[in-house]
């Protein structure tokens, strides 16, 4: 089980990787939506939910010309929602009562930079971000 769960979270370890989960949230999305959301080119992504794809994250359905993804691995639905209360700011209910963890503390998920040049790997946390 251990080892399943390591081979998952290095899945999940690829910023790209976390940002098609942002985007397909609890969604079905053709992957023309993912690339214009997630910034990444058609190879890009292709490479990206195929991986994911293969490794149970994903379910995909084919319509015409068209390739639709979704999330369809729980722990995966589980972080889409808590990379949407990062961009949103708000709290993620952990189910630890009174020790539950607020995550607009800390900046894990970040849009690709528009500007050329600038670097792309986001700070880990506000701290960082302010003396960087």
């Amino acid at each position: 089980m251990l080892d399943e769960l390591a081979r998952h979270f290095g899945v999940l370890s690829e910023p790209a990787r976390l940002r098609i989960l942002h985007v397909l949230g609890g969604r079905e999305r053709c992957v023309t939506d993912i690339l214009g959301q997630a910034g990444l080119s058609q190879a890009n992504a292709s490479r990206h939910l195929g991986l994911m794809y293969r490794a149970g994250m994903l379910a995909r359905r084919r319509d015409g010309a068209q390739v639709f993804y979704r999330v369809s691995d729980s722990l995966c639905l589980d972080v889409c929602r808590v990379i949407g209360a990062q961009v949103d700011g708000t709290a993620v209910d952990t189910g630890a009562g009174d020790h539950g963890v607020r995550l607009t503390n800390y900046r894990v998920f970040q849009r690709p930079a528009d500007e050329a040049g600038a670097d792309p790997t986001p700070p880990v946390n506000e701290k960082e971000e302010a003396s960087g």
